[in-house]
């Protein structure tokens, strides 16, 4: 099973392809493909919604955020 990586993040913008979040004031952006089924913030996820985004740790290697 691959290594997922999971914070507290706020949705900032949402997409057709993604949503943009917001976390420890580093922003970045989320495809919906790579969002794990554990997660708070889905695709039905609105701007402003806060919760717990799990996604592998590569992307959150990618954005800083590890």
């Amino acid at each position: 099973m691959a290594k997922t990586w999971s914070g507290e993040v706020t949705v900032v913008n949402i997409t057709d392809k993604g949503i943009f979040v917001d976390y420890e004031l580093e922003e970045g952006f989320i495809p919906f493909s790579q969002i794990d089924e554990e997660s708070d913030i889905t695709e039905d996820a609105q701007k402003g919604d806060t919760g717990i985004l799990v996604i592998p740790e590569w992307l959150a290697r990618d954005r800083g955020w590890t």
